[in-house]
C-alpha cells in the first residue's frame, strides 16, 4: 500500500490507515433529546422547530409522543385502522444542502413512516404502548394481515406512548450490506450547515376514527389534567479519524402522495409518473377512508386493503422494468426475501431486496424524453379509495458513474 508520495507505508502507518478506514463506519451517540414541549390534541396542531444542531454526522430522527385521551358519554362510531400512529398526520425534514440546493428529504404522513421500516425489518423501533383504564402497558403487535389497530375507542381513560425512528438513510431494504454502506448517506454538517428544519401536523381525535357520539380530551400522560408532549431526539454519529474523506454523501429523499382519482375499477391506469433519480424501491399503499366525523385537513384511513389494485409496475416507456402480474406473489416473493410477514394495504416494489444500495435502479440514466411510470389495474370501485406512494430516491452517493 503506497502513502500521496507513491512511496510504500510503513508497518505502522498501515496499522493507522487499516484503523481510519474502519473507523468511517462509525459509532452513534444514542437519542440525544434535542427538543421538548407540550402540544394540545384536541385540535389539529402544527410545530415547527429551530433548525437542527448539526455539529456531527446525523443518521436518524426520533420522535416521541406520550399523554392520555380519555373517552366519555360514548365510544367512537369508528376506528382508524392505524391509530394510534394516525396522531402524527405528517413528517417533514427541509434544508438547504451546499450541493444540490433546497431539498426536503423527509415528507411522509405518520401512520406510513411508522410502517415503512417494518416492510424490511421485525423491528424497527417503531412502537406503539397503551394502557386503557390504568391496566398495565401493553406493546402493540406487529402490525399485520389483516392490519389492526391498537385503539379500541371505548369509554376509557387511554394513555399512550409513541415512538418513530426515522433513518435519513435508504430503507426499502435491510441487511448487513446496507448498514455498510450506511455511512455514505449521513448528513454531514459541512452539507447542510443550520438549515434542517423539522415540521410535525398533529390531528386530533378524528385522527383515531370517527368520534361522533364520544366526547374526548387529551391530558398528559397517566393525569387527568395537562396536555401530551412531544419529543424529538437525534441519533448522531462520531466518524473519526476519516470523517473529511466521507465526501460521497447521498441523499435519500422520501416524498408521500396522496392519489384521489382511483375509485373506479379499470385497467393499466397511471397511477404517477415517477422522478427520474436512482430509485432505490417504491412504496404503494391501498385503503379506503373514513369520511365521517373527521375534522379538516386530517386523514384517516378506514381499512387497509391488499386487492385494491393488482399488476403494478413500474414502466419504462410502457415496458416493465419487472413484468410482474400478481401483486400477491410478488408481495409473497419479497416477504421472503426480507423473511417477514405482510402488512395488509403496504406494497413495496424494492430494487435493492439484494441487500446493496448498489443494485438501485438507474433511473437517473433514462433520457429526458422518456416516460418513468408506476401503473396498475384498478380492481375495485369506491369512492373512498385511496393510494398513496412513495418513491425512495437517491441524489448522489457511492453510485459508479453511467457509461455515456
Amino acid at each position: 500500500m503506497a502513502n500521496g508520495n507513491g512511496r510504500a507505508l510503513g508497518p505502522g502507518q498501515l496499522a493507522q490507515a487499516r484503523q481510519a478506514s474502519a473507523s468511517i463506519l462509525g459509532r452513534f451517540q444514542g437519542a440525544e433529546r434535542f427538543d421538548r414541549r407540550t402540544v394540545d390534541l384536541n385540535t389539529p396542531q402544527t410545530i415547527q422547530y429551530r433548525p437542527f444542531n448539526l455539529n456531527r454526522p446525523l443518521e436518524s430522527v426520533i420522535v416521541e409522543v406520550r399523554g392520555r385521551l380519555d373517552v366519555s358519554v360514548g365510544a367512537f362510531a369508528d376506528l382508524g385502522v392505524e391509530a394510534w400512529q394516525n396522531i402524527l398526520q405528517r413528517i417533514r425534514l427541509e434544508g438547504q444542502h451546499r450541493t444540490y440546493g433546497n431539498l426536503v428529504p423527509l415528507n411522509l404522513t405518520g401512520a406510513t413512516a411508522f410502517v415503512i421500516p417494518l416492510l424490511t425489518q421485525e423491528s424497527a423501533g417503531n412502537q406503539v404502548y397503551t394502557s386503557v383504564g390504568g391496566a398495565a402497558l401493553t406493546l402493540a403487535g406487529r402490525p399485520g394481515q389483516p392490519f389492526l389497530g391498537s385503539f379500541d375507542g371505548t369509554i376509557d381513560t387511554h394513555d399512550f406512548m409513541l415512538f418513530w425512528n426515522i433513518p435519513l438513510t435508504p430503507q426499502m431494504g435491510i441487511g448487513s450490506s446496507l448498514k455498510r454502506w450506511s455511512q455514505a448517506f449521513l448528513y454531514m454538517p459541512d452539507d447542510w450547515q443550520n438549515t434542517l428544519s423539522l415540521t410535525l401536523q398533529f390531528g386530533d381525535a378524528s385522527a383515531l376514527g370517527d368520534p361522533t357520539g364520544a366526547t374526548t380530551a387529551f391530558t398528559a400522560f397517566g393525569s387527568a389534567t395537562g396536555l401530551p408532549e412531544v419529543q424529538v431526539h437525534l441519533n448522531y454519529c462520531i466518524l473519526g479519524p476519516m470523517e473529511n474523506a466521507a465526501r460521497t454523501q447521498g441523499i435519500a429523499l422520501r416524498t408521500e402522495r396522496l392519489f384521489t382519482d382511483l375509485v373506479t375499477a379499470a385497467d393499466e391506469q397511471r397511477i404517477q409518473s415517477l422522478d427520474k433519480r436512482i430509485t432505490t424501491g417504491v412504496l404503494v399503499k391501498t385503503g379506503t377512508i373514513e369520511d365521517t366525523g373527521i375534522s379538516s385537513g386530517v386523514t384517516t384511513f378506514d381499512a387497509m386493503s391488499s386487492v385494491m389494485l393488482n399488476r403494478t409496475q413500474i414502466m419504462v416507456d410502457n415496458k416493465p422494468v419487472r413484468n410482474i402480474s400478481s401483486d400477491l406473489a410478488e408481495k409473497s416473493r419479497i416477504t421472503r426475501q426480507f423473511n417477514l410477514d405482510p402488512i395488509e394495504g403496504y406494497y413495496a416494489l424494492s430494487f435493492v431486496d439484494g441487500q446493496n444500495p448498489l443494485l438501485a435502479y438507474r433511473a437517473d440514466g433514462l433520457k429526458g424524453g422518456s416516460q418513468f411510470d408506476l401503473i396498475a389495474d384498478v380492481l375495485t370501485t369506491g369512492d373512498q379509495q385511496r393510494v398513496t406512494v412513495v418513491q425512495e430516491q437517491v441524489i448522489g452517493g457511492p453510485f459508479p458513474a453511467l457509461r455515456p
